[in-house]
């Protein structure tokens, strides 16, 4: 399964939309993940002009007052997706991915930046999971939050920047994510 996952901190119009179409025909992508989308309401003429094609189908949360936003468009011949959640922070998709016959949750995460609210996304995830028969879970998204110290931008290392820390990477653990190597910008 292709999956590109991008937060594009607005959808705005132009540019933004002929560089998605573009790298989703350029890598073949099966699954598009956005967050922060920004948006408070999209229609499926916009979804088909950021796919670029129109064997589709597609779920969205909006934005509220321009803030969040996150939106799931697939190729429905590859991804067949019997299940959709969409609340703040998440979507939730279930399904059978063709290729190989296999059941699969896909998580598009958009987690918010506050410590509280972070851990109710995670402790959410970790119950859906828990509750769910599905062996293969992928989660994608923004996390607002790091592994290690060194991927903060700047010099502030607090220690309760270094709890969260590990109680992320605990989490992660927990869920038995394994955290794959991406393509795209590395931003230093």
């Amino acid at each position: 399964m292709n999956i590109l996952s991008y937060n594009i901190r607005g959808l705005g119009r132009g540019i933004k939309w002929a560089s998605i179409r573009y790298l989703v025909g350029k890598h073949k992508v099966d699954l598009l993940c956005l967050q922060e989308t920004k948006r408070d309401s999209l229609d499926k003429a916009a979804a088909q002009a950021l796919w670029g094609h129109s064997d589709f189908a597609w779920e969205w949360y909006p934005a509220v007052n321009t803030a969040g936003g996150m939106l799931c468009i697939w190729n429905n011949n590859n991804f067949k997706v019997d299940f959709r959640l969409s609340e703040k922070g998440l979507i939730l998709l279930g399904g059978v991915w063709m290729a190989d016959m296999q059941r699969v949750v896909v998580a598009n995460i958009y987690a918010p930046c506050d410590v509280e609210g972070k851990r109710q996304l995670w402790q959410s995830l970790s119950t859906r999971k828990l509750q769910s028969q599905e062996d293969c879970w992928c989660l994608v998204g923004d996390f607002n939050c790091i592994r290690h110290p060194s991927e903060r931008l700047g010099n502030n290392h607090s220690n309760s920047d270094s709890n969260l820390i590990t109680e992320f990477n605990d989490w992660l653990h927990d869920m038995e994510a394994d955290d794959i190597p991406c393509v795209g910008k590395l931003f230093t």
